[in-house]
């Protein structure tokens, strides 16, 4: 279900969702008791949306996530349309905050990219830096 909603996040697609079960279930008089059930859900999901809102990004982080460049976000920053949580030259942003360029969808992490990750992360750890910056030949 949640793959059929490239526009929006899996939180932003569930809460509606949940929210009509919730009437449902109390229309039809579920003998679960499915609407305290869903009370329940909703408010683990607004605890992980807090949680997800208050963390602060990196403005290469933010790129990522929003489309637009680090330089771009800067420049927001100046003009004062983007708050700026960080220090001074090292700017750090709210992701409910970041403005989304149009047609910019968010790269989902599947299980295989997360483990290439990991990979290269460990490869790059494994291999000196003076080999990695001659593709594996010492200098």
């Amino acid at each position: 279900m949640v793959a059929d909603n490239p526009e929006g996040t899996a939180l932003e697609f569930l809460r509606p969702r949940l929210l009509w079960r919730r009437a449902e279930l109390s229309r039809v008089g579920a003998l679960v008791q499915g609407d305290k059930l869903i009370d329940e859900v909703l408010s683990d999901l607004e605890g992980a949306e807090r949680q997800q809102n208050g963390r602060l990004l990196k403005l290469s982080e933010a790129s990522r996530l929003c489309g637009y460049s680090p330089d771009h976000l800067r420049v927001l920053i100046r003009a004062g349309k983007l708050t700026d949580y960080g220090r001074p030259n090292a700017p750090l942003v709210r992701p409910d905050e970041l403005p989304r360029k149009p047609g910019h969808s968010t790269p989902a992490l599947t299980p295989a990219r997360a483990i290439a990750n990991l990979k290269a992360q460990i490869v790059g750890n494994a291999i000196p830096s003076r080999q990695r910056r001659y593709n594996g030949i010492p200098a």
